[in-house]
Protein backbone atom coordinates (compact mmCIF):
# COMPACT_ATOMS: atom_id res chain seq x y z
CA UNK A 1 0.00 0.00 0.00
CA UNK A 2 2.82 2.42 0.83
CA UNK A 3 4.37 1.84 -2.59
CA UNK A 4 1.10 2.70 -4.31
CA UNK A 5 0.95 5.94 -2.36
CA UNK A 6 3.95 7.20 -4.35
CA UNK A 7 1.85 7.27 -7.54
CA UNK A 8 -0.01 10.58 -7.85
CA UNK A 9 -3.80 10.19 -7.78
CA UNK A 10 -4.12 11.70 -11.26
CA UNK A 11 -1.99 8.88 -12.63
CA UNK A 12 -3.34 6.05 -10.49
CA UNK A 13 -5.14 3.18 -12.13
CA UNK A 14 -8.86 2.91 -11.52
CA UNK A 15 -10.09 0.09 -9.28
CA UNK A 16 -11.53 -1.68 -12.32
CA UNK A 17 -8.20 -1.45 -14.16
CA UNK A 18 -6.34 -2.73 -11.11
CA UNK A 19 -8.66 -5.73 -10.77
CA UNK A 20 -8.30 -6.43 -14.49
CA UNK A 21 -4.49 -6.40 -14.23
CA UNK A 22 -4.57 -8.74 -11.21
CA UNK A 23 -7.07 -11.12 -12.86
CA UNK A 24 -5.05 -11.27 -16.08
CA UNK A 25 -1.80 -11.90 -14.20
CA UNK A 26 -3.35 -14.85 -12.36
CA UNK A 27 -5.18 -16.31 -15.34
CA UNK A 28 -2.11 -17.78 -17.02
CA UNK A 29 -0.46 -21.10 -16.12
CA UNK A 30 2.23 -20.83 -13.44
CA UNK A 31 5.20 -21.50 -15.77
CA UNK A 32 4.11 -18.56 -17.95
CA UNK A 33 3.59 -16.10 -15.08
CA UNK A 34 7.05 -14.49 -15.08
CA UNK A 35 6.93 -13.76 -18.81
CA UNK A 36 3.31 -12.65 -18.62
CA UNK A 37 4.03 -10.38 -15.65
CA UNK A 38 6.86 -8.72 -17.58
CA UNK A 39 4.62 -8.29 -20.61
CA UNK A 40 1.85 -6.69 -18.55
CA UNK A 41 4.29 -4.22 -16.99
CA UNK A 42 6.00 -3.26 -20.26
CA UNK A 43 2.65 -2.76 -22.01
CA UNK A 44 1.53 -0.29 -19.33
CA UNK A 45 2.06 3.43 -19.86
CA UNK A 46 5.41 4.51 -18.44
CA UNK A 47 3.61 6.63 -15.85
CA UNK A 48 1.68 3.55 -14.65
CA UNK A 49 4.46 0.94 -14.75
CA UNK A 50 5.41 1.13 -11.08
CA UNK A 51 1.83 0.75 -9.95
CA UNK A 52 1.16 -2.06 -12.43
CA UNK A 53 4.34 -3.85 -11.33
CA UNK A 54 3.25 -3.68 -7.69
CA UNK A 55 -0.22 -5.01 -8.53
CA UNK A 56 1.08 -7.86 -10.66
CA UNK A 57 3.81 -8.88 -8.23
CA UNK A 58 1.55 -8.81 -5.19
CA UNK A 59 -1.16 -10.79 -6.98
CA UNK A 60 1.20 -13.51 -8.21
CA UNK A 61 3.42 -13.75 -5.13
CA UNK A 62 0.35 -13.70 -2.88
CA UNK A 63 -0.85 -16.86 -4.59
CA UNK A 64 2.49 -18.47 -5.56
CA UNK A 65 5.23 -17.41 -3.12
CA UNK A 66 7.87 -19.65 -4.71
CA UNK A 67 7.50 -17.72 -7.99
CA UNK A 68 8.64 -14.44 -6.41
CA UNK A 69 12.29 -14.40 -7.58
CA UNK A 70 11.34 -15.50 -11.09
CA UNK A 71 8.55 -12.97 -11.48
CA UNK A 72 10.66 -10.12 -10.10
CA UNK A 73 13.59 -11.12 -12.31
CA UNK A 74 11.43 -11.13 -15.45
CA UNK A 75 9.95 -7.73 -14.64
CA UNK A 76 13.35 -6.27 -13.73
CA UNK A 77 14.88 -7.44 -16.99
CA UNK A 78 12.00 -6.10 -19.10
CA UNK A 79 11.51 -2.84 -17.20
CA UNK A 80 14.60 -2.05 -15.09
CA UNK A 81 13.16 1.30 -14.04
CA UNK A 82 10.66 -0.56 -11.81
CA UNK A 83 13.00 -3.33 -10.63
CA UNK A 84 13.31 -1.92 -7.11
CA UNK A 85 9.57 -1.35 -6.72
CA UNK A 86 8.77 -4.86 -8.00
CA UNK A 87 11.34 -6.44 -5.67
CA UNK A 88 10.07 -4.48 -2.66
CA UNK A 89 6.47 -5.45 -3.44
CA UNK A 90 7.44 -9.13 -3.51
CA UNK A 91 9.31 -8.78 -0.21
CA UNK A 92 6.26 -7.12 1.36
CA UNK A 93 4.34 -10.31 0.58
CA UNK A 94 7.11 -12.78 1.52
CA UNK A 95 9.92 -11.38 3.68
CA UNK A 96 11.58 -14.79 3.98
CA UNK A 97 12.79 -14.50 0.38
CA UNK A 98 14.16 -10.96 0.63
CA UNK A 99 17.74 -11.93 -0.21
CA UNK A 100 16.76 -14.23 -3.10
CA UNK A 101 14.44 -11.58 -4.51
CA UNK A 102 17.11 -8.85 -4.25
CA UNK A 103 19.61 -11.17 -5.94
CA UNK A 104 17.20 -12.04 -8.77
CA UNK A 105 16.33 -8.40 -9.38
CA UNK A 106 19.96 -7.28 -9.21
CA UNK A 107 21.10 -9.94 -11.66
CA UNK A 108 18.32 -9.01 -14.11
CA UNK A 109 18.76 -5.23 -13.80
CA UNK A 110 22.31 -4.64 -12.56
CA UNK A 111 22.25 -0.89 -13.17
CA UNK A 112 19.23 -0.62 -10.84
CA UNK A 113 21.11 -2.33 -7.98
CA UNK A 114 21.20 0.73 -5.72
CA UNK A 115 17.44 1.24 -6.04
CA UNK A 116 16.79 -2.47 -5.50
CA UNK A 117 19.00 -2.59 -2.41
CA UNK A 118 17.40 0.52 -0.89
CA UNK A 119 13.78 -0.48 -1.48
CA UNK A 120 14.20 -4.14 -0.49
CA UNK A 121 16.11 -3.11 2.65
CA UNK A 122 13.26 -0.74 3.48
CA UNK A 123 10.79 -3.63 3.10
CA UNK A 124 12.89 -6.07 5.18
CA UNK A 125 15.32 -4.06 7.34
CA UNK A 126 16.21 -7.06 9.48
CA UNK A 127 17.93 -8.61 6.43
CA UNK A 128 19.81 -5.48 5.37
CA UNK A 129 23.27 -6.99 5.84
CA UNK A 130 22.54 -9.72 3.28
CA UNK A 131 20.36 -7.72 0.88
CA UNK A 132 22.95 -5.17 -0.30
CA UNK A 133 25.57 -7.71 -1.45
CA UNK A 134 22.84 -9.79 -3.12
CA UNK A 135 21.40 -6.80 -4.98
CA UNK A 136 24.85 -5.66 -6.15
CA UNK A 137 26.07 -9.11 -7.26
CA UNK A 138 24.74 -8.57 -10.77
CA UNK A 139 26.33 -5.14 -11.00
CA UNK A 140 29.69 -6.54 -9.93
CA UNK A 141 29.62 -9.28 -12.56
CA UNK A 142 28.49 -6.95 -15.35
CA UNK A 143 31.03 -4.29 -14.39
CA UNK A 144 33.86 -6.80 -14.40
CA UNK A 145 32.86 -8.48 -17.66
CA UNK A 146 32.37 -5.13 -19.39
CA UNK A 147 36.07 -4.37 -19.00
CA UNK A 148 37.62 -7.79 -19.67
CA UNK A 149 38.89 -8.68 -23.11
CA UNK A 150 41.31 -10.96 -24.89
CA UNK A 151 44.42 -9.57 -26.55
CA UNK A 152 45.48 -10.47 -30.09
CA UNK A 153 47.87 -13.01 -28.62
CA UNK A 154 45.07 -14.68 -26.65
CA UNK A 155 45.95 -13.35 -23.21
CA UNK A 156 42.97 -12.41 -21.05
CA UNK A 157 43.37 -8.98 -19.55
CA UNK A 158 42.10 -8.50 -16.00
CA UNK A 159 38.85 -6.53 -15.74
CA UNK A 160 40.62 -4.15 -13.40
CA UNK A 161 43.83 -3.74 -15.44
CA UNK A 162 44.77 -0.09 -15.82
CA UNK A 163 42.44 1.19 -13.12
CA UNK A 164 44.01 3.29 -10.43
CA UNK A 165 43.97 2.18 -6.81
CA UNK A 166 41.55 5.01 -6.03
CA UNK A 167 39.06 3.92 -8.72
CA UNK A 168 39.28 0.32 -7.55
CA UNK A 169 38.67 1.35 -3.94
CA UNK A 170 35.70 3.53 -4.92
CA UNK A 171 34.14 0.71 -6.94
CA UNK A 172 34.69 -1.79 -4.12
CA UNK A 173 33.26 0.62 -1.54
CA UNK A 174 30.14 1.25 -3.61
CA UNK A 175 29.60 -2.50 -3.87
CA UNK A 176 30.36 -3.14 -0.22
CA UNK A 177 33.19 -5.56 -1.02
CA UNK A 178 36.98 -5.57 -0.79
CA UNK A 179 39.30 -4.65 -3.65
CA UNK A 180 40.54 -8.25 -3.65
CA UNK A 181 36.98 -9.49 -4.22
CA UNK A 182 36.54 -7.00 -7.05
CA UNK A 183 39.74 -8.18 -8.73
CA UNK A 184 38.85 -11.86 -8.40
Amino acid sequence: VALLATVPAAQALSLAQAKQVQHFALSVPLPEMPAQAAAIVTKADKSDRAEVAVLVVKAIVGKHKAAAPLVVSAIAKAAPEVAGVAAAAAVQVDRTQAVAIADAAGMAAPWASADIAALVTQAAPEKAAAIKPAAFRGFASVSASAFSFTTKKGAIVSPTAGLTAELLQNAADSLGISVAQLEA
